[in-house]
């Protein structure tokens, strides 16, 4: 969210300041903390690539930190307030080989053999199921590959009466709500190979679920589910 202000609680810690309505004052909570030190400057990249979905997961993989974003984080509306008024200690320069870099380190498994395509972790937004809806109307995923979307049980409620649920479901796709795939064990013996193209579980999914992972952008993984092998679009990553 945008503007809030938040530590990296545990859950249980969140309770806690839920029910009190107070938080130490500490940390990101104070203005001195919250001064940018690190600049990180985006070189040029092909306009396709700046529209494509998979870039800004790619991104955040590749920062892995919190962040101001200049112009668009309320308290940065420049360079110069997003830094309060001090010089960067440092900059680092992202060019589209380290890009390509970081969305190679998000995939542990090649293109070919796919068992499951996982969607929404964390979990399916409503413009998220607009655009896969346009995606896969009229289309059919391949028998042997299964394709999970997670979300909110509210999300998956508005999506339904949008009929944006109906053209997942048409498409061969199946819908979990309120959980995460990480922490439930939906996943046979038989599902070796999946592809998501969100960084978060493609992250954590061979660490956590010891499974062979491919990340890409939306697209990619409705044409792979369709195809019924991994098939990504290279052409922004190598122009």
């Amino acid at each position: 969210m945008l503007g809030a202000r938040t530590e990296r609680y545990p859950d249980l810690f969140d309770i806690c300041a839920a029910i009190t309505g107070r938080v130490p004052a500490v940390g990101l909570h104070l203005e001195k903390n919250r001064r940018g030190r690190v600049l990180i400057q985006i070189g040029d990249l092909p306009d396709g690539l700046r529209r494509n979905d998979a870039l800004y997961p790619v991104l955040g993989h590749l920062i892995g930190a919190l962040f101001h974003l200049v112009g668009v984080t309320p308290e940065a509306p420049n360079a110069k307030q997003a830094f309060q008024g001090y010089a960067p200690e440092r900059t680092i320069d992202i060019d589209l080989g380290a890009l390509r870099a970081g969305r190679d380190d998000l995939s542990s498994a090649g293109d070919g053999a796919l068992d499951m395509v996982v969607l929404g972790s964390p979990h399916f937004s409503l413009e998220e199921f607009r655009r896969l809806a346009n995606l896969v109307v009229g289309r059919q995923r391949d028998p042997e590959v299964r394709f999970l979307v997670t979300t909110s049980r509210a999300v998956a409620m508005i999506a339904q009466r949008a009929g944006l649920i109906d053209a997942v479901l048409n498409f061969g796709g199946e819908i979990m709500v309120d959980t995460c795939i990480l922490t439930s064990p939906v996943l046979g013996d038989d599902v070796r190979t999946l592809m998501t193209n969100s960084a978060k579980f493609a992250y954590y999914t061979p660490g956590l679920l010891d499974r062979g992972m491919v990340f890409g952008a939306l697209e990619d993984c409705v044409n792979s589910a369709e195809r019924g092998r991994v098939e990504r679009d290279d052409s922004l990553w190598h122009p």
